[in-house]
């Protein structure tokens, strides 16, 4: 959980679609100041799931040439047993959010590396046992308990360049 404290930093949106070119979002990036000198913390919580694995590798292509040694990166995914739940949601027409994932794995380490980042996994119910407490499993999108069906969250730092 983050701590009240006044960020020091400037805070610029910009629009993006993250399944098209990246040199839109870099060019509005690099427009609002981004200076890529500088270590980023990059924050994907609930983007990866919904891209296509091509448009996931791009934005951590784009992420990766854009930081500075001792970037960070944050991110969530689902697990292959919840993505296959996501399909059978999407063929029977259930789960509003999950029948709209496409990508998921069940160590992203590897993927991470090939782009420079070190990461390291966590439990959800660890990290925030607010939002994910025992007495509700992770793993009961559409109901039921399998084991196989998950989420974890992700602390990567850059150490390419």
């Amino acid at each position: 959980m983050l701590r009240p404290v006044p960020p020091a930093c400037d805070h610029h949106l910009i629009d993006a679609d993250l399944e098209e070119s990246a040199s839109h979002w870099i060019t509005s990036l690099i427009r609002a100041g981004y200076q890529r000198e500088r270590p980023t913390l990059w924050l994907l919580e609930g983007v990866a799931m919904y891209l296509p694995e091509s448009s996931l590798q791009a934005v951590l292509q784009a992420i990766s040439d854009l930081s500075a040694p001792e970037s960070q990166l944050g991110l969530d995914e689902v697990t292959l047993g919840s993505l296959a739940a996501a399909g059978r949601a999407r063929h029977q027409d259930r789960g509003r959010v999950i029948r709209h994932w496409r990508w998921g794995c069940d160590d992203p380490r590897p993927l991470l590396a090939a782009y420079g980042w070190q990461a390291e996994i966590y439990q959800p119910q660890r990290v925030c046992p607010e939002r994910y407490p025992p007495s509700l499993p992770i793993n009961a999108e559409l109901g039921g308990h399998q084991t196989q069906r998950g989420v974890w969250l992700l602390m990567a730092t850059n150490s390419y360049w």
